[in-house]
């Protein structure tokens, strides 16, 4: 007498289940790989952020080492270094502005002294949607409409000046003349003397020299994240004047979504012609 074999077959409910249990396994899988690239896209990102804050402190250091120390202080033609001027309206100091002179013309035809500058403005045509604009500032000799620190020594600089001389936007005449990045939120400068004492609003005509160092202070946030920034930031969050920002708890008060991609930037300059 022969036996038959029963072969048991699998279940409809079997089958769901394994089905359901691969599906979340895949789910699963797909997050975790989701999330992995959301983690190396930010890393990526940090990193250009850093590498551009890095790139712009260098451009400004390496133009600062040859700032030219006043002939004669006594000399109101005297070449000038001044930290946050009084001459320059508020709104183009973000937190910081500084202006000077350096042997870095590029036409040289009437000398090699060029005006230099560095200042951080807002475009807010848009409301609700304001727009940081790092900007510099930057005279030959030969623009002489504009070179004034001889002919002009106490009038140099003004807001006008600024606007026709870097105006960082669309216009007929010199479109985006003076950007230098878009992405820069916060500017800062602090000057040392010969001693490390921290001096408030340098101005070479009051000191009689160039300062020791200056200090150079940035944060850069990521270009995506602009649009959630609906209003200019709070600078009085990194403290006032009389000490080194606190570039922690500017970026703190940042808004959501702004305060994640931002990246703070520092490096020091010894400025080679200081006594």
């Amino acid at each position: 007498m022969i036996k038959q074999r029963h072969i048991q077959g699998v279940t409809l409910v079997e089958l769901l289940v394994a089905t359901a249990v691969l599906s979340l396994m895949v789910l699963m899988l797909i997050q975790v790989l989701n999330h992995t690239g959301r983690a190396w896209l930010a890393g990526q990102t940090q990193t250009e952020r850093r590498q551009s804050a890095r790139a712009l402190a260098d451009a400004i250091a390496q133009e600062l080492q040859s700032a030219l120390m006043p002939v004669d202080p006594t000399d109101q033609k005297s070449l000038q270094f001044v930290h946050d001027p009084t001459a320059v309206p508020a709104t183009y100091a973000n937190s910081d502005s500084l202006f000077w002179q350096a042997p870095v013309a590029t036409d040289r035809t009437y000398g090699d002294v060029a005006e230099l500058g560095y200042f951080l403005k807002w475009d807010q045509t848009k409301q609700g949607n304001p727009r940081p604009l790092f900007c510099r500032f930057f005279v030959n000799p030969t623009d002489t409409a504009n070179y004034l620190i001889i002919q002009k020594p106490t009038a140099w600089l003004s807001g006008d000046i600024l606007d026709q001389v870097a105006p960082a936007v669309n216009q007929a005449t010199n479109a985006y003349a003076g950007l230098f990045s878009e992405n820069v939120i916060g500017f800062w400068v602090r000057c040392f003397d010969a001693s490390g004492n921290l001096v408030q609003n340098y101005d070479s005509r009051t000191a009689g020299k160039l300062p020791r160092t200056v200090k150079i202070y940035l944060v850069l946030v990521g270009s995506s994240s602009l649009p959630k920034l609906r209003q200019l930031p709070d600078y009085t969050k990194a403290g006032g004047p009389s000490a080194e920002p606190n570039l922690n708890q500017f970026i703190a008060f940042l808004p959501d979504g702004v305060r994640e991609t931002s990246h703070s930037y520092t490096t020091e300059v010894r400025l080679q012609n200081a006594l």
